[in-house]
């Protein structure tokens, strides 16, 4: 018989403020390296230039990373007019440069609104997304010509907040998937001009703030004592709303048994949400997505199932520390 896999000692969210310089590889290997913990991931990369918030996620909790990346997120960051490059942001090389005329914040506003919505996006050549097979940047470091993907993306609010020169700040809220360089592209590209991101912070994923994360552990640093606590994963995805299984259903949960119309209780959602699943006591059980409104679970018939799971798993309600 094979070793079975020893359990993760920790299970749950931890928030880091994340330096400019290393990768998001980096920042997950240093905290795996700190908790002893070999499942450990995270909910959205920032690129080596940028900083801010990364939502780290540890035993257990990766598995609702799904439902924590697919929430809305918050940046600051400045984009400097007059200068594009390869990589769209402040890394790459230069490709192009145009004098840029005095700006009035009014100006840059107008040009700032036509992008707030709905928007296609053209990703950047120099990203990790795969296309035949390969990530594009590998493509892109070959001089390779290929046909960059288009996403439809959403930017809930775009503010400029200073307007200096060729420079402009922006803080941005925007949908999982947004680029804010090619963003940064698109806003000089309405005002006439060739642009790039040149710094970038992000504050803000979904409930979560960089002002309660901790700082990234430094390369080689020793393991602090004690070691920050994590938020377990039943309070790290409360923001979902509850389906509440009655204590029969409940019990099921936990063998892969559905949670049945009858059996369970619920509000704010509808079919095709994602909901947690919630046993009597307050315990996180399983997240899935809803498969009745729950206003139409009383009249459902009684033997269809109200949720499908996307994962099932019994809530650490205390994070070891």
């Amino acid at each position: 018989m094979g070793r079975r896999r020893r359990p993760a000692a920790h299970h749950g969210v931890l928030l880091v403020d994340k330096p400019r310089g290393p990768t998001s590889h980096d920042v997950v290997a240093r905290v795996r390296r700190h908790y002893g913990q070999p499942q450990v991931g995270h909910t959205g990369t920032l690129d080596p230039m940028a900083t801010g918030l990364m939502v780290v996620t540890l035993g257990k909790a990766t598995r609702l990373a799904q439902f924590l990346e697919a929430t809305e997120k918050t940046y600051l960051g400045t984009i400097t007019l007059g200068v594009s490059t390869t990589t769209y942001d402040a890394e790459g090389e230069v490709l192009e440069t145009a004098p840029v005329p005095e700006l009035t914040v009014e100006q840059v506003e107008a040009a700032a609104r036509g992008l707030v919505g709905e928007l296609q996006q053209e990703v950047p050549a120099f990203s990790a997304v795969k296309v035949g097979g390969e990530r594009l940047y590998a493509k892109a470091r070959r001089q390779e010509e290929v046909e960059l993907p288009v996403r439809t993306v959403v930017i809930h609010r775009l503010e400029v907040l200073r307007v200096e020169g060729a420079e402009v700040d922006v803080e941005v809220t925007v949908s999982k998937g947004t680029y804010i360089r090619s963003l940064a592209v698109q806003l000089g590209a309405a005002l006439g001009l060739p642009a790039h991101l040149s710094a970038l912070r992000r504050t803000g994923v979904g409930p979560y703030r960089v002002a309660d994360a901790w700082p990234a552990p430094e390369p080689g640093a020793e393991r602090p004592d004690p070691l920050p606590t994590l938020i377990p994963p039943g309070e790290a995805v409360a923001f979902l709303p509850a389906l509440f299984a009655d204590p029969v259903a409940a019990e099921g949960v936990a063998f892969g048994r559905q949670v049945l119309a009858g059996r369970a209780k619920g509000e704010g959602f509808h079919a095709g949400d994602p909901v947690r699943v919630v046993a009597p006591d307050g315990a996180l059980l399983a997240v899935g997505h809803a498969t009745v409104d729950a206003a139409a679970l009383a009249e459902a018939p009684p033997g269809e199932p109200a949720v499908r799971y996307a994962c099932v798993l019994v809530d650490t309600s205390v994070a070891e520390p």
